[in-house]
């Protein structure tokens, strides 16, 4: 924001990321367009074969929110959100938080940030990248693989493929 010669305090920007995500005056915010990448029920099969969790960079009230109308409350063994893990997505303890509370050692992270792959790699577990839908999806590869991404995948389809080849 500075760069491009706006000087805002930190509070002036996360004031005004909320009016825009959550809506203000009767509008709706950004959050109601949001939509999961992969669906509820595929979710409860997977979790029914393997744990998994979630590491969101989301507040818990915004996490349980979305997590409850697509239908995924309950689903995930572990959900750790940025106010209680004492730390946020780079740093790797979120990461571990969530596979202490999944009881596992090893793990995989499935992320579109590069936040997310550094996060894993720091918490040892292996990072995947995953190019969300929609423009600008595809210049995200490089980016996801310098941040220490194993391999990219092209989107959420790919993501569950992969998982069902491992779990054969």
């Amino acid at each position: 924001i500075r760069r491009g010669g706006v000087d805002l305090s930190l509070e002036e920007v996360i004031e005004a990321f909320e009016r825009v995500y959550h809506g203000e005056n009767g509008s709706g915010g950004l959050k109601e367009t949001e939509r999961a990448l992969i669906d509820a029920g595929t979710l409860r099969g997977l979790a029914r074969r393997v744990k998994i969790g979630v590491v969101t960079g989301r507040a818990r009230k915004d996490a349980d929110e979305f997590l409850e109308r697509e239908g995924m409350m309950g689903v995930f063994g572990a959900t750790v959100c940025m106010d209680e893990a004492g730390a946020n997505k780079p740093d790797p303890a979120p990461v571990r938080q969530a596979m202490a509370a999944l009881g596992v050692e090893r793990g995989w992270m499935v992320g579109d940030m590069p936040d997310d792959q550094t996060a894993a790699r720091g918490g040892g577990v292996v990072p995947i990248g995953v190019l969300t839908r929609g423009e600008g999806a595809g210049t995200m590869r490089a980016p996801l693989l310098r941040a220490g991404a194993s391999r990219v995948l092209d989107g959420s389809k790919d993501v569950i493929g992969l998982i069902e080849e491992v779990l054969g």
